[in-house]
């Protein structure tokens, strides 16, 4: 068999880093570009499994010898991004920040970093963007993947099993559990390894045909399938966006061409195209290049709040260029192919697995010691950072609601301000438990009941759920009514909800856009499917409204607080930043919640009895709106109030209700 170098496969591997990279950079324009570690993966299961198989085949394979290669392969690149990016966020981020980020850096010291991200992922999740370390979730399933490929293709091929079938099978059932989950388990299916390992061994199968002798022998077919292969892969990269379910059906695009263009060495899109001097050598430097592109436009993402220019990106990208070769030239090439590094080899494995443990037991230090709070960039901005971070301390003072286990499964929330018969309630998503700080603060006399379930706005027959995920919110709305109605001594009910998003197309909140834009979210009316968006938020809203007048309870709606195009971290300053805005045009407020607004008033106007509380004369002057009031930040993110926000706000909400 012949494994020769070949440098079409180091051009494929450049149109694999360069799609996700611009993705990255520009992911308005390169939409698709995610698919690049499609092609990653399939590429890398057929290299790494031709290696395995070839030595097999001829009795030379030693597990000492792969895992001690595998280990001088990956982990000198990934030692200096992590501990750049340890060293980085001492200087940069705040404590939770770091913290955070620690907790990534020790997930990746043991390629784990995909099952952190599938555990974090839902919707309380910090934005993606802001995650230095998102993007080694691919590197945990490659190396998850090679710590039982080898295993496997030892075995087949030692027991006599027929080892395309049995990679087939390996394909065909990790494509199947891929397929069945995809529509319901969304995230679980994007970062699982069994879920992805047929890619990989897509890639083994075709380096197993291959060793059997199995070659495209006709020329202008190899050149036809070659092209459409190319031409698909491209327009996969321009047109696939994150609105599908991926990888489900459409990663079969990226692993497909791959395999034929893998499988056409002499045709000429490899000769010509991928053969390039100039693919080559981003192909070359393709895995340091993957390592520090994210990380430098994420930390910069983090320290601007989001707010990067197209010039200071297209500056990064080329300086995670210059880094990449850097790293290839004086660290990975030194260690791999010097006669030194060669004749080392184990030793240097040794070495480089004791210092990879050693970065991971810093991030596990950092991470076990809150971010080293007691830094002087911490200590400096810690009131600020404890509006955004302390906000889950409140349910130390809380007391759990009285009802049954099978109703407090079925929502996020269920607390009292203390114990006993609830007289108020506040239903609704997280909008009405951004609201609950405040009425423990401030309520003493009122023993207030919260109950509602995490993205579902208090809106009854209404079915409310992101795309890949199954519906909590009927079950959850119906729970949250029935407890309700059966304490009679709740005599005033109030609804809060984050309405804009529910009744918008696009999203505004920054945590809003991209994957968590309303395009990912369903809202659909349980009797009429059809209907449109607001019909469906003012008709549950309204059945609601009707539900609970007619137990005799008194109904006010908690018109939602502005939503944020930044993050309110972008009022802490920052080495490194510029002193950011920390205000908000009321104009621009004004015209986003215009319809939701409208909405509101419709119902109350056609039902008399409801009250309407409109937070934003409170929240802004006549030109903007100020996150910062008596040294605190009124916001722990893009859309819900810190606690000093909650306390401020409810405040004014109680003095309100009490002189109607």
């Amino acid at each position: 068999m012949n494994t020769s170098y070949r440098k079409d496969i180091d051009g494929l591997r450049a149109i694999a880093v360069l799609s996700v990279v611009l993705f990255h950079a520009f992911p308005a324009i390169v939409r698709g570009g995610f698919i690049g570690v499609d092609v990653f993966f399939v590429i890398s299961g057929f290299l790494i499994s031709s290696i395995i198989i070839h030595q097999i085949a001829d009795n030379r394979f030693r597990w000492s010898t792969f895992y001690i290669k595998r280990i001088n392969r990956i982990f000198p690149a990934l030692i200096v991004v992590l501990l750049s990016a340890l060293i980085a966020g001492y200087f940069l981020l705040l404590s939770e920040e770091y913290k955070n980020l620690n907790k990534h850096i020790l997930g990746s010291t043991f390629f784990l970093n995909n099952i952190l991200l599938w555990k974090e992922s839902g919707y309380f999740d910090v934005s993606s963007e802001l995650k230095p370390l998102l993007h080694l979730w691919s590197l945990g399933i490659e190396e998850q993947f090679y710590l039982i490929w080898p295993v496997f293709l030892y075995i087949i091929w030692n027991k006599r099993f027929k080892p395309l079938s049995a990679i087939a099978w390996v394909i065909c059932l990790s494509f199947l559990i891929n397929i069945l989950r995809i529509n319901h388990h969304g995230v679980s299916t994007f970062y699982l390894p069994i879920s992805r390992f047929w890619e990989l061994a897509l890639g083994g199968g075709l380096a197993c045909l291959q060793m059997n002798g199995n070659k495209m022998d006709h020329p202008a077919a190899a050149n036809v399938l070659s092209a459409v292969s190319m031409f698909a892969l491209l327009l996969g990269i321009i047109c696939f966006d994150n609105r599908l379910q991926y990888p489900g059906w459409a990663a079969l695009l990226p692993t497909l061409c791959t395999g034929v263009l893998l499988c056409t060495p002499d045709a000429w899109i490899n000769r010509r195209i991928l053969s390039l001097s100039a693919l080559t050598f981003v192909g070359l430097i393709s895995y340091p290049l993957y390592l520090w592109h994210w990380e430098l436009l994420s930390f910069a993402r983090i320290i601007l709040s989001g707010e990067v220019s197209g010039a200071l990106t297209m500056g990064l990208v080329a300086a995670s260029f210059i880094l990449a070769w850097l790293t290839w030239r004086y660290i990975e090439r030194p260690i791999r192919f010097s006669q030194k590094g060669k004749h080392h080899a184990a030793l240097s494995a040794q070495v480089l697995t004791v210092s990879l443990l050693i970065v991971g037991g810093a991030g596990l230090f950092i991470y076990t010691h809150d971010g080293l709070d007691g830094r002087a960039l911490v200590q400096s901005q810690q009131r600020l950072t404890n509006d955004i971070n302390d906000f889950q301390d409140y349910r130390k003072q809380a007391a759990s609601c009285e009802a049954s286990a099978k109703d407090k499964k079925a929502l996020t929330w269920c607390f009292q301000t203390r114990s006993g018969v609830p007289t108020s309630a506040l239903w609704g998503d997280s909008h009405a438990d951004h609201l609950f700080p405040g009425m423990l603060k401030n309520d003493a006399k009122t023993n207030w009941l919260l109950v509602g379930e995490t993205g579902c706005a208090p809106l009854l027959n209404v079915q409310s759920y992101w795309v890949g995920s199954p519906d909590r919110c009927v079950k959850a709305n119906e729970t949250a009514l029935r407890l309700i109605l059966n304490n009679p001594a709740i005599d005033t009910v109030v609804l809060a909800s984050l309405g804009p998003f529910y009744v918008s197309k696009t999203g505004y909140a920054v945590q809003h856009l991209g994957e968590h834009s309303p395009d990912h979210f369903v809202l659909q009316s349980g009797s009429d499917p059809k209907q449109a968006r607001p019909e469906v938020f003012y008709n549950g809203l309204n059945k609601t409204v009707q539900a609970l007048q007619k137990a005799g309870k008194r109904v006010v709606l908690f018109q939602d607080i502005p939503e944020l195009p930044f993050m309110p971290d972008r009022c802490i300053h920052r080495p490194l930043a510029p002193g950011g805005d920390c205000t908000l045009a009321k104009n621009d407020v004004i015209a986003r919640q215009q319809e939701y607004v409208e909405l509101l008033g419709k119902l109350s106007r056609n039902q008399p009895g409801v009250r309407v509380f409109k937070p934003l004369k409170f929240l802004c002057d006549r030109k903007q709106c100020d996150l910062i009031r008596d040294k605190h930040l009124l916001y722990r993110d893009s859309h819900h109030l810190s606690i000093a926000g909650s306390q401020y706000l409810d405040e004014k909400f109680l003095a309100w209700m009490r002189s109607a």
